[in-house]
């Protein structure tokens, strides 16, 4: 490649990578202010001790000798639905405000945007496992997807999420993963897991990708005790420093429960699915003036509808996927399908429960670059994008121009759902190809 070339790269990679420095001012969404809450909380007490104290029932009036209120009772606290490690992040981030002389906002933000250039490395260094071209022709591609899409950008820096502080260690597991670095890639995810626990709904599909079918008979790779060794390393470590530091254990449990527990709240939170169709384009216009009772008193049964759905559909896609030959596109395919099935299937998720299946479909696409894959990706843009938009408003000069159009919602998201299943289907009509045992 030609001097020319490679400067006309970097140049367009400084293009690309305005979006995010634009963005980093913003005002951001509610979402910031539950970050800064915890952030008060770490100052207050330490990342872990403040981790423990919030999501547990505190008995003993005493952590570490200070005194302390059982602070549960006070609904002023956010409780805590992400891992410990992001309560880290968070320290990392008040720390960097600190050393800087910037507000704890600043500091956050600093934060984010140094993940998310990491996970821009992230992702050249898997493009270069899969393509036999050029380090410049890969870094070109790999940002043009990345960067060029917006998304990551947009909900990273204008909406001020912490999901991209899980995307680096989930990309460098598959990474590993792919060249067979089973122990390493098992470390990485088991990170990715401690960030964000959203993150869980690929392990099935890992723990699957160690079962080999030979004609009707079934095996287990032995290489799956390497994997899932690390991660039960790394989780056993992490409960081990809990007991040590005298950290309750339950405050893992209660973390867990709430970040998967929003269906038994709302039937939806602003996502565009399923369940959006069914409110507004069912309940409302049948029952205008009482749709909300009936929404709250039929709560636990849309919850456990949508519950037995997806559980069955997980299944299906566990099957179909167990038929398939074992490699890293065929794994991202059932880990996007899955993560797809919750964001569409599952009551009360938000627009970012579908920044995981994003993700997926951008590393799929860098692994396997042909037109289904990038059709799929652009598509998974487009709605990533337009349930926040539409639902916040437009991210524009440090704040958000609304545009309440439900019609227009309504809209797409019935075409959502209905793209949903058009690739749902074609993924479980998949047939084996014949072999010989």
């Amino acid at each position: 490649m030609t001097l020319i070339k490679k400067i006309l790269i970097i140049f367009g990679l400084l293009a690309l990578s305005f979006p995010a420095l634009f963005y980093f001012p913003h005002k951001s969404t509610g979402t910031l202010g539950e970050y800064l809450e915890w952030t008060s909380y770490i100052d207050r007490w330490g990342p872990l001790n403040a981790y423990s104290i919030v999501n547990t029932d505190i008995i003993d009036t005493k952590i570490h000798n200070t005194p302390i209120a059982s602070i549960n009772a006070n609904h002023s606290y956010w409780t805590i639905e992400y891992p410990p490690l992001t309560m880290i992040n968070l320290w990392l981030a008040k720390k960097t405000a600190e050393i800087f002389n910037v507000s704890w906002m600043i500091g956050i933000k600093i934060m984010s945007l140094v993940y998310y250039f990491a996970t821009w490395v992230s992702l050249i260094y898997l493009s270069t496992i899969f393509r036999r071209k050029s380090i410049w022709e890969s870094i070109f591609v790999v940002s043009g997807l990345y960067l060029g899409g917006l998304y990551f950008a947009i909900i990273t820096m204008a909406f001020t999420t912490l999901d991209i502080t899980f995307v680096p260690y989930v990309v460098f597991s598959l990474t590993l993963f792919a060249r067979r670095k089973y122990l390493l890639s098992g470390f990485f995810l088991a990170i990715a897991v401690l960030v964000k626990w959203i993150v869980v709904m690929m392990l099935p599909v890992f723990l699957f990708y160690f079962i080999i079918k030979k004609g009707r008979r079934y095996k287990i790779d032995l290489s799956i005790f390497k994997f899932f060794g690390a991660l039960t390393l790394v989780f056993s470590l992490l409960i081990i420093g809990f007991w040590l530091d005298h950290l309750s254990l339950m405050s893992l449990a209660e973390s867990l429960r709430k970040a998967f527990s929003h269906g038994l709240w709302f039937l939806e939170a602003g996502s565009l699915n399923f369940w959006y169709v069914i409110e507004y384009g069912l309940l409302i216009p049948l029952y205008p003036e009482t749709y909300g009772m009936i929404i709250k008193n039929n709560m636990p049964i849309f919850s456990s509808i949508s519950t037995l759905i997806y559980l069955l559909v997980v299944i299906v896609i566990l099957n179909s996927f167990l038929k398939r030959k074992k490699d890293i596109s065929n794994l991202l395919q059932a880990s996007l399908m899955i993560s797809w099935s919750y964001f569409i299937l599952r009551t009360g998720v938000h627009s970012t429960h579908l920044f995981i299946t994003v993700l997926v479909a951008l590393c799929l696409v860098i692994i396997n670059p042909n037109k289904c894959n990038l059709r799929l990706y652009l598509w998974m843009i487009f709605f990533g994008l337009a349930s926040p938009l539409l639902t916040y408003g437009f991210p524009v000069r440090n704040s958000f121009v609304t545009y309440n159009n439900q019609p227009l919602m309504l809209l797409v998201a019935v075409l959502y759902v209905l793209i949903y299943f058009i690739y749902l289907r074609n993924y479980l009509m998949f047939r084996p190809t014949n072999t010989k045992d």
